[in-house]
Formats: C-alpha cells, sequence, structure tokens
C-alpha cells in the first residue's frame, strides 16, 4: 500500500489562483462589451424610432399642404406659411415642437439618446439639436442656391417652400438625420441642420462624439419615410454620384459644388 505524504492540501497554490483571477478578468471584460454593445444598439434603435416619429409628421405635412416645411418660416410673425409655424419642427409635430426643451434638454421624440444633452463647448442656451433637417443640400464651395428642403431661391428666412414634386426621388434623398454639419474628417454637432457642407469645423471634440453616436453612422431618414444607418464616411466624404445624390432635391451629384 502506498504511503500518505502526511500532508493535505488545503488551498490554491500561487499561480493557480493568477490563472483564476485571469480568467475571471477575460470573463468579465465579455460581458461588458456584450452589455455595451447591446446598450449602444438600443440607443440607436430608440434614435432611429424618433426617425420614424419624424418621417411620419413629414409625410402628413407633405399630404395636407404638398410642400415640405421651411426650415425657418421669418414670416410666420407677419401671417404668412402659418402651417409651418416658425420652424421646421413645429411644422411638423405642431405647437410643442417650437418649444420642444424642458429645461435647456431636449426631449422626447427630439432627443437621439447616444448624443449629449449639453456638450463640452455649448451652454444650455446655445442651439443644440440632436437632429437636424436637409434644409439646403450638398453646400460646398458654391454660391449657387440650396438644392434642399428647406427653402427655395435663398438661403435667408424668407424662403418659398419646396414644393413635393421637386423632389425627384424621395427614397435616395435625405430629409432628416442626427443633427450633424460634415466635410470629408470635419464633423460639427449641434445644429438644426444635416448638412454636407465646407465650413464644417472640429469644434472642441465634436468630430470623436459624433463617431460615437453610432458607432461612426449617422442616423437618418429619407423623404419617403424610412430611416437607416448610413457611415459617416458615406454622407461626409464620398465622392460617388450616389452618395452626392443623397442630399439634392433634383437627384443629381453636383460634383461641381466640390471644387474649390
Amino acid at each position: 500500500m502506498r504511503a500518505s505524504s502526511g500532508h493535505n492540501r488545503t488551498g490554491f497554490t500561487l499561480v493557480e489562483l493568477l490563472v483564476v483571477i485571469a480568467i475571471i478578468g477575460i470573463l468579465a471584460a465579455l460581458v461588458f462589451a456584450v452589455l455595451s454593445g447591446a446598450k449602444q444598439r438600443t440607443k440607436s434603435v430608440i434614435c432611429l424610432s424618433n426617425l420614424h416619429q419624424h418621417g411620419i409628421g413629414l409625410n402628413q405635412f407633405l399630404s395636407d399642404f404638398h410642400v415640405y416645411p421651411l426650415r425657418e418660416n421669418g414670416s410666420y410673425h407677419r401671417g404668412d406659411y402659418q402651417e409651418h409655424y416658425s420652424y421646421w419642427e413645429g411644422a411638423l409635430f405642431g405647437q410643442f415642437g417650437v418649444v420642444c426643451k424642458t429645461n435647456g434638454e431636449m426631449t422626447g421624440v427630439y432627443r437621439c439618446p447616444s448624443a449629449p444633452s449639453t456638450p463640452r463647448g455649448f451652454s444650455m442656451h446655445d442651439l443644440f439639436y440632436s437632429y437636424g433637417y436637409n434644409s439646403e443640400g450638398l453646400d460646398g464651395h458654391s454660391m449657387h442656391s440650396p438644392l434642399g428642403l428647406g427653402g427655395i431661391g435663398t438661403i435667408d428666412v424668407s424662403a418659398l417652400p419646396v414644393p413635393e414634386g421637386a423632389v425627384v426621388k424621395p427614397s435616395e434623398m435625405l430629409a432628416v438625420g442626427d443633427g450633424l454639419l460634415g466635410w470629408n474628417a470635419r464633423i460639427h454637432d449641434g445644429w438644426s441642420n444635416l448638412e454636407r457642407d465646407v465650413r464644417a469645423v472640429h469644434f472642441e471634440d465634436t468630430t470623436q462624439r459624433a463617431n460615437g453616436r453610432h458607432s461612426s453612422k449617422g442616423n437618418t431618414l429619407f423623404c419617403d419615410g424610412h430611416a437607416e444607418g448610413l457611415r459617416l464616411q458615406r454622407l461626409f466624404s464620398d465622392t460617388d454620384d450616389a452618395a452626392l445624390k443623397l442630399w439634392n432635391r433634383d437627384n443629381q451629384p453636383h460634383k461641381e459644388r466640390l471644387v474649390p
């Protein structure tokens, strides 16, 4: 019979403890990554749902008036274009759409849960909106009239509404989306516009914030009412015809606007 050594093992060796700790750490990291990814996807789903509500409001407005909302109606207080209210959110959602802030923060369908309420570099009194309107279209190195939805013939607050029939392919034109002003790798968030504009600048950490909202995507609503996430590269940097047409109501790329 084999003799006993006289020593009973009652614990783990240091190496075994280190291995267990390492395994726990790896599992914790994996669980955190899964939960973080699920949380981010949930926020994106909520954002797309908000945009879907914007689409319902937009399509109802088109059905009633057969024009697109003005971005800003400077004639509202003179009694002109009352259905447009003073601002495009009002046209979509009525009076509450004009005063959609609570204690300085956007609320409900006006707030993307992945966007900061008042980001660094902004005060609570600044014009910071989660969502923006494609009011001007591709707005690069050009002094031509806007090609977006916010008005015809001018970029000021006295523009005429864009007729419904002026949008050649509603399923291929951006209407509303994450409120971003972008040009190539420069993105400025916080505007009430969704715009591809050479004037875009990196302000504080705006480009980083924009890329962090939806994993380098921008959630967008098209004129026909469908919503989807598009890569920020696709929105603000790509120069193929299909990418540029997204911005313009005549469904033309207008590459001349990219030339200095």
